[in-house]
């Protein structure tokens, strides 16, 4: 039965992971893009909506031109994932007349399967038309300008294994908590009204449930046990191991080779659990039988996907030194010479 570690530090397990997008610069706009893939359990993408605001526009709205509110709607896709009816786009309407809004209640998820890399396109629409014919593609890529549609949505790729988000697929990979669009002031005209500029600044929050491998990692402690008399026992703690990942490391603690009759692990021997975050010490003891050099190998066999480790425990065994028995000597020649008389009349008072 294995041991269940759940002794190091405070777990933190977070289910989602998240990233940050400051500003839409250099951003690569070929949906067709191939993603890539990894192997593992399948992963659920979610993407939420945060805050919307419209900024330096003239709404030629529903309500006639010059309104003071824009009616938006979202297009997201996720190429390479699927919702729950198979497709890998998702539109949402906002409420009608808002020119602002934080906090929106609005989030789909997409199974992304064993993908490490997703492509995500994004565009927000100015509802101009009940039929939706003169609607104008809202601005949110502030790094270019104009009427090209290519111009005002995004494409960004985001790795579910670091949760970080890739702008212009040169490397430019970056990670924080939310993810942030600024199409604001950059001179664009709208592609269906000219004067119509509908820069719209967006923030959204991608986050995925995918959880990472365990990983086990040793910090040696002190692995020599420097002099040890023959005969004396001495204990110390050799080495930490922790779990890095986000599932349970299991494995198994022994000791090999050299002298092993001489060293014996007295605590967390055997098999081990560790719960992510969590870590344990290896405590070892040693009763050296004759004296010279002494050694013996601490061995970690983790289980996959986990490494193994070893560990070179090292001990100098020492003979007893006799100015340690000298009082025990002394004491047994006063106790002889007690037993005389004369000894009694000479020393007795």
């Amino acid at each position: 039965m294995k041991k269940k570690i759940i002794s190091f530090g405070i777990i933190s397990l977070f289910l989602l992971s998240s990233i940050t997008i400051t500003s839409a610069t250099n951003i690569r706009n070929d949906p067709n893009d191939p993603v890539i893939s990894s192997m593992g359990e399948d992963v659920t993408l979610q993407i939420s909506l945060l805050k919307i605001i419209m900024k330096d526009y003239i709404d030629q709205g529903i309500m006639g031109s010059n309104n003071k509110y824009a009616d938006f709607y979202f297009k997201i896709w996720v190429y390479g994932g699927k919702d729950n009816s198979g497709d890998n786009f998702w539109r949402y309407d906002m409420p009608d007349d808002i020119q602002q809004c934080n906090n929106i209640d609005a989030k789909h998820t997409w199974n992304i399967g064993q993908r490490e890399e997703v492509k995500i396109k994004i565009e927000v629409w100015d509802r101009d038309d009940p039929l939706g014919w003169t609607d104008d593609l809202c601005d949110i890529n502030g790094a270019k300008w104009g009427t090209d549609a290519a111009q005002r949505y995004v494409v960004f790729y985001y790795n579910r294994i670091t949760n970080q988000a890739n702008l212009d697929g040169t490397g430019g990979w970056i990670a924080c908590d939310k993810t942030c669009f600024d199409g604001t002031d950059d001179g664009s005209n709208g592609n269906q009204h000219p004067d119509d500029d509908d820069d719209v600044y967006l923030e959204i929050y991608v986050s995925d449930d995918y959880k990472r491998p365990p990983k086990i990692r040793m910090y040696n402690i002190e692995k020599d046990f420097g002099k040890v008399t023959v005969g004396d026992t001495k204990k110390q703690t050799v080495a930490w191991f922790s779990n890095d990942g986000e599932l349970d490391a299991t494995g198994n603690v022994s000791l090999v080779g050299g002298n092993v009759d001489e060293f014996e692990i007295y605590i967390n021997e055997g098999s081990f659990i560790i719960e992510p975050g969590c870590g344990f010490g290896v405590a070892i003891k040693c009763s050296p039988k004759t004296t010279g050099s002494k050694q013996v190998t601490l061995f970690v066999d983790g289980d996959y996907p986990c490494e193994d480790f070893t560990l070179q425990v090292t001990a100098q065994s020492v003979p007893k030194s006799r100015t340690k028995n000298i009082p025990l000597i002394l004491q047994s020649i006063l106790e002889r010479f007690n037993s005389f008389p004369l000894f009694e009349r000479l020393f007795k008072f």
